[in-house]
């Protein structure tokens, strides 16, 4: 069984329960570093956005907002944070956030504040921020320090993981804070005024270890590909040829009785599913099923047709198109040179081939009015949007266990999440949790 993230809520609870330790947090608006009040809910104290947990023992946790699929952002996220916390990096590890716009959401204005890992613009979009975070963290620590050795906190300093008083020569390490520590009422303002300069740093721009690899080296890490689940069952699912046709008759009697299929289903608009006790007997029944699709005036598509008529339309300067940058006057440039070369460059249509096949697992719960999900994704807004949708729920009825991504490519970020909505749909009929593998 796969150890899974905690909830949002468990992870909100703070000091005044023995060995949570601390959470850390805040809300910064774009370009402040404002702090929000603490969150007065649940038995010890929290704060709206919970980026960090400091344990008695030293542990250290960093939440990842952004997705996972060997590009290394989970690493470099956390070493912003860990750099202005001034944390040592040997005890720190990381967790993937929970899937929450208000609290994790880009920064980036065109992502509009969801949770979405593309175009390589995580380390861009949290860069100035995770430095703020781990700078309003550390100031926390700090004046639990100064208030618990009475002293005041502009004597104090910090190296990795410690807190130091150079006049009495006392030590805090931010384990032994963490024990005795309170959350204030309202945590400290930070601003950029308040980082260190870059001729301090100690992690941000030397090597550190990459967080994920000796998981991944090993084989423990988790990919939605290898959660298990009681009572689970594995899917596969056919869709249309052509956007738009739908099944008219399926050979579903036949494939039904073939050894450990447990049902053939059709789910709307165009799709057919097939559930199975292994996914060896649902892709064996995959194959085995004969489809007739209905005719619409897409069926007669034709690919290479579709590149000639593409090309051409290109190569015709005359038509009109749609500017989305306009930098110089190119046409006085092009009427001026002394040599201009054309070129013209084509690609086929190719399927996103990530290591890890597209996949979810899904379990529908509540007669249908929760569920809970395992995905990788690269956008966690999408996912839970769109099996709300297509579940006929409210998207806080979604709860996503965030997994590494093998590969993503774009294909994990699509709008639809039609991947992720597979399972949901073919759980919801079935009532017990699905995997499905594309």
């Amino acid at each position: 069984m796969t150890d899974f993230p905690m909830k949002r809520r468990e992870f909100l609870v703070g000091v005044g329960v023995s060995g949570l330790g601390l959470v850390f947090g805040l809300d910064l608006k774009p370009a402040m570093g404002a702090a929000t009040d603490v969150d007065k809910e649940g038995t010890g104290a929290g704060v709206k956005m919970a980026w960090v947990r400091i344990a008695p023992d030293g542990a250290i946790t960093i939440m990842a907002p952004a997705a996972e699929m060997g590009q290394g952002t989970m690493t470099a996220l956390a070493v912003i944070f860990a750099e202005e916390l001034d944390a040592d990096w040997n005890k720190v590890t990381t967790e993937f956030s929970p899937s929450d716009d208000s609290v994790y959401g880009s920064p980036l204005s065109f992502f509009f504040g969801m949770m979405i890992t593309a175009a390589s613009t995580a380390v861009m979009a949290y860069y100035k921020n995770m430095r703020l975070y781990g700078a309003q963290a550390r100031r926390v620590l700090l004046d639990a320090a100064a208030t618990h050795l009475n002293v005041p906190v502009s004597e104090l300093t910090t190296e990795p993981s410690v807190v130091l008083h150079a006049k009495s020569g006392q030590r805090l390490s931010y384990g032994e804070i963490a024990s005795f520590a309170t959350l204030p009422a309202a945590l400290p303002a930070v601003s950029e005024k308040d980082l260190k300069d870059p001729s301090q740093f100690r992690l941000i721009g030397h090597e550190v270890p990459r967080v994920d690899i000796p998981s991944k080296t090993d084989g423990s890490a988790t990919y939605s590909i290898d959660v298990r689940l009681p009572n689970m069952v594995y899917a596969t699912v056919v869709r249309a040829p052509v956007l738009g046709a739908t099944p008219i008759s399926v050979n579903d009697a036949e494939v039904s009785k073939m050894r450990d299929v447990l049902k053939v289903m059709q789910l709307p608009p165009d799709r057919v599913a097939i559930a199975a006790r292994t996914y060896e007997a649902a892709l064996a029944a995959e194959r085995a099923l004969k489809i007739t699709w209905s005719k619409i005036a897409q069926s007669e598509f034709d690919s290479d047709r579709a590149m000639e008529e593409q090309s051409a339309i290109a190569r015709d300067l005359g038509k009109a198109g749609v500017q989305v940058q306009n930098t110089g006057d190119v046409v006085a440039a092009l009427s001026g040179a002394a040599k201009v070369y054309k070129a013209e460059y084509r690609t086929e249509f190719v399927y996103h081939a990530q290591l890890e096949p597209l996949n979810s697992v899904s379990w529908v719960k509540d007669g249908g009015k929760t569920v809970e999900v395992w995905a990788g994704s690269q956008a966690p807004t999408h996912l839970t949007r769109s099996v709300a949708e297509a579940l006929g729920i409210p998207p806080e009825n979604v709860l996503l266990h965030r997994t590494y991504l093998g590969g993503g490519f774009g294909r994990r970020s699509a709008k639809d999440h039609d991947w992720a909505v597979d399972s949901a749909l073919v759980s919801k009929e079935l009532g017990q949790p699905v995997k499905v593998i594309w």
